[in-house]
């Protein structure tokens, strides 16, 4: 949109008509996020009811559900389209550059707070992912998000984040797990030596290893994938546990759509319970639908974290949970793992989340094994 030089920006009718546009489109964005933040509050209310209420529960509500999660694809898709058509009026409210300096009035001062927030937001995204392979391309687009801030607007974001929560559906009790002498050999090559170590309660472990396959293979053991060749694992009687492989095709070698493929693992054999849970990872609407043979890398990953979700387990197990997410993915997948009352082990090459999750670091040598209850960036020596 061109704008006259020989007026300030704000004198301009093109300005002031684009702008009254904006203002309108981001009160209808505001509606629609507060309605999504009501439905969300109301399924959570309908997911805590005892097991009696929901024996109890008639059809008229079970539709009204499934309509909540009808309407939240929806509002997800209007809040998409009213995001992409701010970002079309911001682009063209670009005036600057046709102006000197010295024309139209003095910019106003910048909602301060706001402006903050956003750019500390780019700047923590650019930190953590620029030194990733994988994630660059997206650091470096945010860079340049971060370098176009203008300081009397602020553009509305369409990053869409997932909602991690594991909720244990049981405290575990003061025996959690010992394991105990494993050792295991592939291949003629000995990736476990005599590994041992006991979790305590409230113990998150992040694991190091100077051979990859190790944290695999001691994690496969652990979760009862795996035969050790030597040694034993002594569970608590209060521990359900649930794991996360590094390689989860082989859960989806199955010809099931996303519902019927996480109904599986479902309690709860309703289709709005399962959905709802599938919801809060973006597979909305038609999506839920969607065969699981097609399924990207990132959508399988989504998949298996509703998995976890749906368990209820109080012992998480998680090879490399981060593999093949988006930014924004990793961000909620950081806070639901912080945020779990559960014990974990894990293992991740991404540092932040290792070192905002872990209270405890396990580091398995060729000829022993390294246990320290530090953060991440103590046992490192960087802090």
């Amino acid at each position: 949109m061109g704008f006259n030089t020989e007026m300030g920006a704000g004198d301009s009718p093109e300005y002031k008509s684009s702008k009254e546009k904006a203002e309108k489109l981001q009160q209808k964005l505001k509606e629609l996020k507060e309605e999504k933040e009501g439905i969300n509050a109301q399924i959570s209310n309908k997911e805590n009811k005892n097991e009696e209420g929901k024996k109890e529960e008639d059809k008229e509500e079970e539709l009204k559900a499934e309509k909540m999660q009808q309407r939240i694809g929806e509002i997800d898709k209007q809040i998409n389209e009213i995001d992409e058509q701010l970002n079309t009026i911001y682009s063209g409210m670009d005036f600057n550059s046709e102006m000197d300096a010295g024309d139209g009035p003095e910019t106003p001062p910048p909602e301060s707070e706001e402006l903050q927030a956003k750019i500390k937001e780019l700047q923590e995204f650019i930190a953590r992912f620029s030194a990733n392979a994988s994630k660059s391309k997206q650091a470096t687009s945010r860079k340049k998000s971060l370098e176009k801030i203008e300081l009397d607007e602020i553009k509305p974001s369409n990053r869409r984040y997932p909602y991690i929560d594991f909720k244990p559906d049981r405290e575990p009790g003061k025996e959690i797990l010992q394991v105990k002498n494993i050792s295991k050999t592939i291949n003629g090559e000995k990736i476990l030596n005599s590994v041992s170590f006991t979790v305590k309660n409230g113990d998150k472990i992040a694991f190091l290893a100077d051979n990859e396959n190790a944290k695999t293979v001691l994690f496969q053991i652990i979760a009862g994938e795996l035969e050790p060749d030597e040694g034993s694992l002594i569970w608590g009687t209060t521990i359900t546990q649930s794991y996360f492989p590094k390689d989860n095709n082989y859960l989806f070698d199955v010809d099931l759509n996303i519902t019927d493929w996480l109904r599986q693992y479902s309690k709860d054999p309703d289709e709005t319970y399962v959905r709802s849970f599938l919801g809060r990872m973006l597979f909305s609407g038609e999506e839920a639908l969607k065969k699981v043979a097609v399924l990207s890398g990132g959508e399988k990953v989504r998949c298996v974290l509703s998995k976890i979700m749906l368990s209820g387990a109080n012992f998480l197990i998680m090879d490399e949970p981060t593999n093949h997410l988006d930014m924004e993915s990793i961000t909620a997948l950081n806070e639901g793992m912080t945020r779990f009352k559960g014990n974990m082990l894990f293992t991740s090459h991404d540092h932040q989340l290792m070192q905002t999750v872990a209270n405890r670091i396990i580091d398995i040598k060729q000829d022993k094994t390294i246990d320290r209850e530090v953060t991440y960036n103590e046992y490192l020596g960087i802090e």
